[in-house]
């Protein structure tokens, strides 16, 4: 049996909003995930929702199928007769100024016009038809409401037979924040919140106030360890109260959907006057951070995290479950998932690596596959985050063919001791291999990799990847079995996706600056043989060499670029940058003389572009 899900595919005015950015593909074959993968990584576009083409064209070759014809089922990770549930102004009614209900409702009419007009998830299903050139029968195609695809993808690739899932989104079809009980291959919801009462809505809006684009929450939560909560605590104590039930209580007059969408406008000037009054202006792109805005963030995050743990213990009250999973944006957030994993609620916390919007696709094939099909679990459905674009010999030596007359590639009988000596010199090399990553994080499949005992390295890396001067999202990549060593990993087994923030050992500090926030954490990776035997390796090699077996450990990405996906992506960034090597599975590359930002001859990326009828 197998399913396909997709996230993406609302096109037009409403694109990106009410099916979200990040179009995304995955396939499920009998309940073991095959492929997943995002758009942006074969489009070369940052963020998009169209109809993920030819992210489904690699899930379908993964499973070797030309066309969707031997597809059992394709889920959709977004329910049109949920966006316009009547509880979701019902719930908000009470809350909001009669003026911005007027205009909400108002807008709500033209957006249920609109759908009925496009005809809900029939004109998804046929869309994917007409963009696929397939033919798709309606008991062939279902929708799965947005929430329920976050809990799916973090249930159903945890190791929990049952356990509580936590959506935290800024919002889905209508619900803002929803919790699930997992149980074998059921998921059942058994509560939802809706706007103005959205903590992922609260932190988008702040994430445009302080400068940043959305999508770049993170950006937020690494500035949050600059600054002092206690500059903004009774403002943010206002705007987010916790109410009797648990559950975290949004200034409606600071968040609506209107309001955050007016706000998100062109650096719209929509912020209310007491939010400026208590805050200051907001900052525009390109203005020098400054400690204010640290401030600033310091107290959102605070907040944020206060309300998750109240409404966790909430409903750790009420369910009785002791293993927890995460999903939505507010999952990415490696700060507060560490306090929550710290806190003692729970025994044990998932957090699958695609924990946005990309991630429900996978949910919505996987809640397909067992809650609507009924089909078995597996006991790791997901065992590793390695499931996109392959870099295989084959276009390792096309990719270097097209680059001859400008790189040279050897390969070294000793490969990692070969990187590793450039690493402890201080070089900065550029790292590929396999499978490209699931999610929003480089793990070891398309990375750069640099020294963390040098201080310098945070600095020359950013401008080897002209990466802004407020982008610290440099994490240390370290063996598991030594992590303890080196990071106080309490409450935390393992972070194979950099999704836990841990303090670095205080006597290990000093070793390592290039990886520690000013608050001495450190977003770890944990790195396995059994996921990444070939990292792990490189690991315990630079160790052998330093006594510090951890690696400086960002994405492969030049600018605002996506992570590279396949092996011409990966040359194009090299000599479009100051990286000094780069390695793509065996090979070690270096440039010919001072070759720099050249275009390869160009090729089609349609791979496998055969119709899907």
């Amino acid at each position: 049996m197998i399913v396909l899900g997709y996230h993406g595919g609302i096109e037009g005015p409403f694109a990106g909003r009410s099916a979200g950015r990040d179009a995304a593909a995955a396939i499920v074959d009998e309940g073991r995930v095959i492929a997943a993968c995002e758009e942006a990584r074969f489009a070369r576009a940052s963020r998009g929702a169209s109809v993920p083409e030819r992210a489904i064209r690699h899930c379908l070759d993964a499973v070797g199928l030309a066309t969707l014809e031997g597809v059992d089922l394709v889920a959709c990770s977004h329910a049109s007769d949920q966006r316009w549930r009547a509880e979701m102004v019902t719930h908000s009614r009470a809350r909001l100024s009669a003026l911005t209900r007027t205009a909400m409702g108002a807008a709500l009419a033209a957006l249920r016009g609109a759908e009925r007009a496009l005809g809900g998830d029939e004109h998804a299903r046929r869309l994917l038809e007409q963009r696929l050139g397939a033919s798709i029968a309606p008991e062939r195609f279902v929708a799965v409401p947005h929430d329920v695809a976050h809990a799916a993808s973090a249930f159903f690739t945890s190791p929990f037979d049952r356990a509580l899932c936590l959506v935290a989104d800024a919002h889905g079809e209508s619900a803002a924040t929803s919790a699930a009980i997992g149980r074998g291959t059921r998921i059942e919801v058994v509560d939802r919140v809706y706007a103005p009462d959205s903590l992922g809505a609260l932190y988008a809006l702040f994430t445009r106030y302080l400068g940043f684009e959305p999508g770049e929450e993170h950006e937020v939560m690494l500035l949050a360890a600059h600054g002092d909560a206690s500059h903004h605590r009774r403002f943010f104590r206002r705007v987010v109260q916790i109410r009797r039930d648990g559950i975290a209580s949004v200034d409606p007059q600071l968040v609506t959907r209107l309001a955050l969408r007016d706000a998100i406008a062109p650096h719209g000037t929509l912020y209310p006057r007491a939010m400026i009054r208590a805050l200051g202006p907001a900052r525009l792109p390109g203005e020098p951070l400054t400690g204010r805005h640290a401030h600033v963030a310091a107290a959102l995050q605070e907040a944020v995290e206060l309300a998750l743990l109240a409404s966790l213990a909430t409903l750790r009250a009420r369910t009785g479950e002791r293993d927890l999973c995460l999903a939505g944006d507010l999952a990415l957030n490696a700060a507060a998932n560490a306090r929550i994993a710290r806190s003692g609620l729970f025994d044990r916390i998932h957090v699958q690596p695609a924990a946005h919007d990309a991630g429900t696709a996978l949910g919505a094939a996987l809640y397909a596959m067992h809650h609507m099909l009924g089909i078995g679990r597996e006991r790791s459905a997901m065992p590793t985050p390695f499931l996109g674009a392959s870099a295989d010999d084959v276009l390792v030596d096309r990719a270097l063919l097209d680059f001859a007359d400008q790189v040279r590639a050897t390969m070294p009988r000793d490969l990692e001791g070969t990187v590793a000596e450039a690493l402890a010199a201080g070089r900065v090399v550029g790292w590929l291999q396999g499978r490209a990553e699931w999610g929003a994080k480089a793990l070891g499949a398309r990375s750069v990799l640099a020294d963390p005992r040098r201080a310098e390295s945070r600095a020359r890396v950013s401008a080897i990847l002209r990466r802004l001067e407020q982008d610290r999202s440099f994490s240390p990549a370290v063996p598991l079995e030594l992590a303890h060593v080196w990071f106080d990993m309490s409450g935390v087994e393992e972070s194979p996706h950099k999704l836990f923030s841990v303090p670095v050992r205080a006597e290990r500090v000093a070793r390592l600056p290039a990886v520690t926030h000013v608050d001495g954490t450190a977003r770890v990776q944990t790195v396995s043989w059994e996921q990444s035997p070939r990292l792990h390796a490189l690991l315990h090699a630079f160790g052998a060499i330093t006594g510090v077996p951890v690696l400086l450990n960002t994405s492969f990405r030049v600018g605002r670029e996506p992570l590279v996906n396949l092996p011409d992506d990966a040359l194009r960034s090299f000599l479009a940058s100051e990286l000094d090597a780069l390695v793509i599975g065996d090979r070690w590359i270096e440039r010919r003389g001072e070759a720099r930002a050249a275009e390869p001859p160009k090729r089609t990326r349609e791979a496998h572009a055969t119709p899907l009828a």
